[in-house]
């Protein structure tokens, strides 16, 4: 939220992740936290803030945005138009080393399991996909900590398992060997369909935000119109392994890779106008 203002002593080129939620979509922020006294003191505040923080966002005459939502949040908050798209890079090496889970191996052995990678907050909707699998008897291996944890493990039936505080080689393993990533919560960009996508796996997704960035629809994932247990079961019904090149998802995510995101931040700042 501050970073665009800080005084720099050369050319200036911002890279936005998102105009500061605290200041522009502030109930949404602070959630359950949204009365009491600091959204008293925001709303006070506010007028100012967004006075300066406008300021700060036009010092730069290079603003880019990491994603489609967020080109067009620039472009309602600071009244920015044509603002670049330069999409964040995925960092999974599909072909670096990977172990298992402890204590999860014979669960995950036989690549029969959905998976989630999140944090595990009410917005993520992972207790839709428990609720889902459960239904169905599905097996779903759900990896990320948070304050939801207890809940969903209490949500959580015979088929569903969770992870916390995994290695990147342990993460590497539940992409290669899962049947599919579930991404069901709403997120401005979204990195986890491109990390699955390393690993040449399709993905079931709600159709909003980032994730119409990153996913082609019928060749590396599929879309939900709703996030909700009913629309999940009717793509976990309908999904099938073998409806998916895993050549195809590997060659458009590498379009993602890290390589590719520092040639392009390269091409931008030799461009730099000078001030």
């Amino acid at each position: 939220g501050w970073a665009h203002g800080f005084n720099f002593a050369g050319r200036k080129f911002i890279y936005c992740h998102s105009p500061a939620r605290w200041l522009y979509l502030s109930d949404q922020y602070l959630g359950e936290k949204s009365t009491g006294p600091v959204p008293l003191l925001l709303k006070t505040l506010r007028p100012a803030l967004m006075l300066w923080d406008h300021w700060a966002a036009h010092r730069s005459a290079v603003y880019v945005a990491n994603a489609s939502v967020i080109k067009k949040r620039i472009e309602n908050v600071y009244g920015k138009k044509d603002v670049p798209i330069f999409f964040p890079p995925h960092s999974v090496d599909a072909a670096a080393p990977v172990e298992p889970i402890p204590g999860l191996e014979e669960f995950t052995e036989s690549d029969d399991y959905f998976l989630i990678v999140s944090r595990l907050l009410p917005y993520k909707n992972v207790d839709k996909a428990i609720e889902a699998c459960n239904e169905l008897g599905k097996k779903l291996l759900v990896i990320g900590r948070g304050p939801e944890k207890e809940h969903l493990e209490a949500l959580a039936g015979p088929t569903i398992r969770i992870a916390s505080g995994v290695s990147d080689a342990q993460l590497r393993y539940a992409y290669r060997h899962c049947l599919a990533l579930l991404a069901i919560s709403y997120e401005d960009f979204g990195i986890t369909p491109l990390e699955a996508g390393a690993s040449g796996k399709a993905v079931i997704a709600y159709r909003a935000g980032g994730f119409l960035d990153t996913i082609q629809e019928g060749k590396t994932g599929m879309f939900i119109n709703q996030p909700t247990v009913e629309h999940l079961v009717e793509a976990l019904k309908a999904f099938n392994p073998d409806d998916w090149d895993a050549d195809y998802i590997r060659e458009h995510v590498d379009g993602f890779s890290e390589a590719r995101f520092i040639s392009r931040l390269k091409t931008y700042v030799q461009a730099l106008p000078e001030d």
